[in-house]
């Protein structure tokens, strides 16, 4: 029997006062504020869609606690290395129990959570609309602040843990909110975080529905939903059956400066950007590329030891083959850290933007993330091979707010409802005040890996580009550039050596010169909006540099205004 209960709750005039560290500015219910109803927001189709979701299964969950275990117990798997759960790869899991009883006190005998949930559509139609163009719908359990709420800690028997229902959108951070258990709606302003039990729906950002023509060169996995659907992740970074999360973050210094290593009385200033602590990651084979040729080349070219095992006086060698690959070694935000969070934290859809929002990216500096989780940072690289058509690969990672911000927390008491019916709800601002970094240089099986592919110049250009985005969503967009390659003319085959090794002739470019030329090619990436940085290192660029005020190796840093990265071999073959 099909219900028609899932209707707009009427909607009156909401009332609240605010206060910090949990005490109320002016505690008299009867004040009248006017706040932003859902019916007021420019919902797009899909976002509407999503609402429409969100409000049948924020009836559902009301109503079944196994379904309430049910989504905790998903949750829990973190299957992409977050509390989410795609609908489309558990819609047809059976759910703990079998009979579930609905609010009209009629017994339902679905096991799945696509049988309980047709439950709570007017028609069958209705879902099948949102499951045909949702393919990434996701319900998420968020970490609240202050140990408030999460996945780990929900007691999904208790009454007083039902949770509220969020809706993230695509082009505003503010957050439609369906509260079932008070036949409540309203709309969650940008800058506060609830502290009550809230799960969100919304579209998976780590995951991209699969075709076979994509560009995620450390996408190895294809998850299939057993009714068509198949999905890809957008890096093995966030495959918890690969490898789990867990960067070592190993600074928390504030920022990248140079430093007085001489003492109060021989200051010393470092000459290049650095990271204080880094000199300890810089490998034997990295300083023996920098003291081989330190004092003797002018100018040397380190990968030329490290990839084709040159010296000044071996100026002709061989490949070295997979020994070595180019790897991300570190990551940190840097610039004003609230801007920097508030920037990241804007949602903005660039491949369908809301007209109306397109011209107010700044109008507001109160946003927080907490409907998405973890940030997800991609990293795209030109490197012009020959060997595909495309000019870039991609690659990801991501990263909790606690692994890229230090930060506090403020407490915020709102009213809700309506009079007389009201109630008090707790929400935290987040204060930010600095920067940590993220090491990715650990070779352990768990560890985060931002390995590229090794330099072999036969293949790749001389210099490559990095462009750094946080996503905010995985819609992979093509398009052609007119793009200008140069490769090294003095790397070749010899026959003459069995199996045709790949052989370098002198230093830097020897006797020979760069080869140019331009072509038309295909760059394929993730949209995102929120651009961190971007950077171009050439094959010559000095891997790891000396600092004359302690005569320590530091590896280069890439600079940016929002990021700081280093970008260097890391050895995979022993």
């Amino acid at each position: 029997m099909k219900r028609f209960s899932i209707t707009l709750f009427a909607l009156a005039t909401m009332l609240f006062t605010s206060c910090n560290d949990d005490y109320l500015e002016n505690d008299n219910p009867n004040l009248s504020e006017q706040t932003k109803t859902i019916d007021k927001l420019n919902l797009s189709q899909t976002e509407k869609l999503r609402l429409d979701f969100g409000r049948a299964f924020a009836l559902a969950i009301k109503e079944n606690p196994e379904l309430r275990k049910f989504i905790k117990e998903e949750a829990q798997k973190k299957f992409n290395k977050d509390y989410d759960v795609m609908y489309h790869l558990v819609k047809n899991k059976p759910l703990s129990g079998q009979y579930y009883r609905s609010s009209n006190n009629s017994t339902l005998s679905y096991s799945t959570l696509r049988g309980l949930l047709l439950n709570y559509f007017e028609n069958d139609s209705d879902l099948i609309q949102i499951e045909n163009e949702l393919p990434l719908l996701t319900v998420f359990v968020p970490e609240l602040p202050e140990s408030s709420f999460s996945a780990e800690t929900w007691d999904v028997n208790d009454p007083e843990q039902i949770p509220v229902v969020a809706i993230r959108l695509d082009n505003s951070n503010e957050v439609p909110m369906i509260d079932m258990v008070n036949n409540h709606e309203y709309v969650l302003e940008m800058d506060l975080i609830p502290g009550y039990p809230v799960v969100v729906i919304k579209n998976n950002e780590r995951l991209v529905v699969n075709n076979e023509n994509h560009n995620f060169i450390k996408s190895s996995t294809v998850l299939n939903s057993g009714d068509g659907l198949s999905y890809r992740f957008i890096d093995d970074n966030f495959n918890s059956n690969i490898t789990s999360l867990s960067p070592a973050i190993i600074d928390n210094d504030g920022g990248i400066y140079g430093g007085n290593f001489g003492g109060n009385n021989t200051p010393c200033s470092v000459p290049f950007a650095h990271i204080p602590g880094r000199q300890n990651t810089v490998s034997p084979f990295l300083q023996n590329a920098y003291n081989i040729f330190d004092g003797v080349v002018t100018s040397a070219w380190q990968r030329d030891n490290i990839y084709y095992q040159l010296t000044p006086s071996v100026t002709t060698n061989t490949y070295v083959g997979g020994k070595f690959v180019e790897a991300i070694s570190y990551f940190r935000l840097q610039g004003n850290p609230a801007d920097v969070f508030n920037f990241m934290s804007n949602q903005f859809n660039g491949s369908n933007p809301d007209p109306q929002l397109i011209n107010q990216d700044w109008e507001s500096n109160k946003r927080v993330p907490w409907t998405d989780g973890r940030f997800e940072i991609g990293i795209s690289v030109t490197d012009n091979a020959k060997n595909r058509p495309n000019v870039n690969a991609t690659l990801a990672f991501d990263a909790k707010a606690s692994d890229l911000f230090t930060y506090t927390h403020t407490s915020i008491t709102r009213w809700r409802g309506v009079w007389p019916v009201r109630w008090r709800r707790t929400y935290y601002k987040p204060v930010i005040n600095g920067f940590k970094g993220m090491d990715f240089t650990s070779i352990a099986l768990d560890a985060t890996k931002l390995h590229i592919h090794s330099w072999d110049l036969t293949e790749y250009s001389n210099i490559w580009n990095f462009e750094i985005k946080e996503l905010d969503f995985t819609t992979e967009f093509t398009t052609q550039t007119s793009n200008v390659k140069k490769y090294n003319t003095n790397v070749n085959i010899d026959t003459s050596i069995p199996l045709g090794e790949k052989v370098k002739v002198g230093l830097k470019f020897g006797a020979s010169t760069e080869e140019t030329n331009s072509s038309t090619r295909t760059l394929k990436w993730v949209e995102g909006s929120d651009f961190l940085g971007m950077f171009d290192v050439p094959f010559g660029d000095r891997i790891v540099i000396k600092n004359p005020c302690n005569n320590q190796l530091y590896p280069r840093l890439y600079t940016s205004s929002r990021c700081a990265i280093e970008i260097r071999p890391i050895q995979v073959e022993f």
